[in-house]
């Protein structure tokens, strides 16, 4: 009786699936928040490479991530199988800043009077000086006067 082996090379790539992309918003007070997601487990025809699953970048859930602006946070997983078919998966992480500015040191609300005859009064405060456009310098005067009168 004579034995014939034939050897039928695997050419089927593991199964890898990414979970959906994240949109998140940051922590309160803070420009970053703490992501977590599931690692992708691969399956595959034959076997998978114990050391295979590889995150690009390197990192492991969770994850703080900064704001991303108009880009997403870009998270890839690759899976190769003993036969060496690698397959990989992508999946996108938004970080968005939905909270409001908080704006501190108000100065305090005025009852203000004006003289008898007169239809105005100067009001004076200090500003809080808030620079909203980071690329504009911002100068303010240590007190600023405003009349409220109408005619002038």
């Amino acid at each position: 009786m004579k034995h014939c082996f034939l050897f039928f090379p695997d050419k089927e790539l593991p199964n890898i699936i990414c979970p959906d992309n994240i949109t998140q918003e940051t922590d309160p007070g803070l420009a970053l928040t703490l992501v977590t997601w599931n690692v992708p487990v691969p399956t595959d025809n034959v076997d998978i490479l114990p050391t295979s699953v590889v995150p690009i970048p390197l990192v492991s859930p969770p994850v703080n991530i900064s704001i991303t602006g108009n880009a997403a946070y870009e998270q890839a997983y690759t899976a190769e199988d003993t036969s060496g078919n690698i397959a990989s998966c992508t999946f996108y992480i938004t970080v968005e800043d939905k909270e409001p500015p908080v704006i501190t040191d108000c100065p305090p609300h005025m009852n203000l009077t004006t003289s008898p005859g007169v239809n105005y009064t100067i009001a004076t405060w200090t500003d809080m000086c808030l620079d909203i456009e980071p690329s504009e310098a911002l100068t303010c005067p240590d007190n600023d006067t405003y009349r409220t009168d109408p005619g002038h």
